[in-house]
């Protein structure tokens, strides 16, 4: 598969559980961090894809960490759970990041 057919097929997971987090039984940023990393276990069989996916959720992380202005590396779910107040709200702003993020990566 190619990086951009794994990117989409990756991207196309995420959006399914952001746009209907009840039915995935997500609550919380933690809980998304769970499902994405039972989404790289799933595709650990294939050790490219799964390295992709794995590089662009350490961009990710540095992503969200040069937004909130750290110095050190803390892992994206951490900041997102410390500067929102709610449990909704840790997705919805993960939504909105992510998705900028993805404009970002994928020029």
């Amino acid at each position: 598969m190619s990086r951009k057919e794994v990117t989409n097929h990756f991207l196309k997971f995420v959006k399914a559980v952001i746009s209907r987090p009840g039915m995935f039984l997500v609550n919380n940023v933690e809980d998304l961090t769970l499902i994405i990393f039972g989404y790289k276990t799933g595709i650990s069989y294939h050790m490219e894809d799964y390295v992709f996916i794995d590089e662009m959720m350490n961009e990710f992380k540095k992503y969200i960490n040069i937004h909130f202005k750290t110095n050190e590396d803390i892992e994206w779910a951490r900041l997102i759970r410390f500067h929102c107040v709610s449990d909704a709200a840790t997705l919805d702003f993960f939504n909105f990041k992510f998705n900028e993020f993805i404009s970002e990566f994928e020029k």
